[in-house]
């Protein structure tokens, strides 16, 4: 009985948190806070990833203007109201997630241009910059 209802657990769980469960490695935001490139990104020649880096910069300052007025509005989910009491000030803020996750995304762009010998900036000035000023 056990065993039956822990495989209906699992094949309702979804994808993704079977892959949580198995540690199974997928593309995209980890839960360490890093980001692993999906295959297509990883075959991007050393412009494609250039560009990838310009539009996920650009996603980030939008993002950076959502969090004050996300910050100003009430949690939507109990389970953000919970988050933004126990943790930080960013903390259940779907901009602010947003944010950090690009950040990651940049970064992995960023190793895989100097994996590639691409020419490649600094990014870590680049993403300093879409940081919301007021937070």
């Amino acid at each position: 009985m056990v065993g039956c209802a822990l495989a209906i657990a699992a094949l309702t769980a979804g994808c993704s948190t079977m892959h949580d469960l198995a540690g199974l490695e997928r593309a995209g935001p980890q839960s360490d806070g890093g980001y692993i490139l999906t295959s297509s990104e990883s075959s991007m020649d050393c412009r494609a990833l250039a560009e990838r880096i310009d539009v996920t910069l650009e996603e980030m300052a939008k993002a950076a203007g959502g969090i004050k007025a996300e910050r100003e509005q009430l949690p939507p989910t109990v389970a953000s109201l919970f988050a933004r009491a126990t943790g930080g000030a960013d903390d259940g803020l779907k901009s602010a997630r947003k944010h950090r996750e690009g950040a990651a995304h940049v970064r992995a762009l960023a190793a895989e241009q100097a994996r590639k010998g691409c020419a490649s900036a600094d990014v870590e000035p680049r993403i300093a910059a879409t940081r919301p000023q007021d937070v």
